[in-house]
């Protein structure tokens, strides 16, 4: 009889895991390894949880992070430890200073350099289209104003 093998429903509950990224990782993955639940990305579908905000400060530092983060992007500076401790004062007092001017003038260069890089290319492509005409017995100023070159 299959009456003894039939599977019967369990009674399943929800849960949020929710961390930082550098401890949900572990953590999930531990999840995974004792095989205690089923887990999936959270898609934002469930009205009855949202993505958390931060409150106070945290806003505020979360954005200056963000900006801090593109600022070492942009000069390609790599993440070490750093050589000393610094007091937290002195260090949003560095981290405004940093933001407000020096990450100004960094992105501004940064689109700059990419203004500039895009019209290196162009030229390059340019050059490279003339790279064929440069047998011609004139110069190519002579040929100015011609749409089209033909030979027989």
């Amino acid at each position: 009889s299959w009456g003894c093998y039939m599977l019967r429903p369990v009674k399943m509950s929800r849960v949020v895991v929710a961390g930082s990224k550098n401890v949900i990782a572990p953590v999930v993955e531990k999840l995974h390894e004792l095989r205690l639940l089923h887990i999936v990305n959270y898609n934002g579908s469930q009205p009855s949880f949202e993505m958390g905000k931060p409150i106070g400060k945290a806003k505020e530092y979360s954005e200056d992070l963000i900006k801090l983060r593109s600022v070492t992007r942009y000069l390609e500076i790599k993440n070490k430890a750093p050589e000393k401790t610094y007091a937290e004062s002195q260090i949003l007092s560095e981290m405004d200073n940093l933001l407000n001017n020096v990450g100004a003038d960094i992105t501004a260069t940064f689109e700059r350099i990419t203004v500039i890089d895009a019209e290196v290319k162009t030229k390059q492509d340019q050059a490279k289209a003339l790279t064929p005409l440069a047998v011609l017995p004139l110069p190519l100023d002579a040929y100015y104003g011609d749409e089209s070159l033909a030979t027989f």
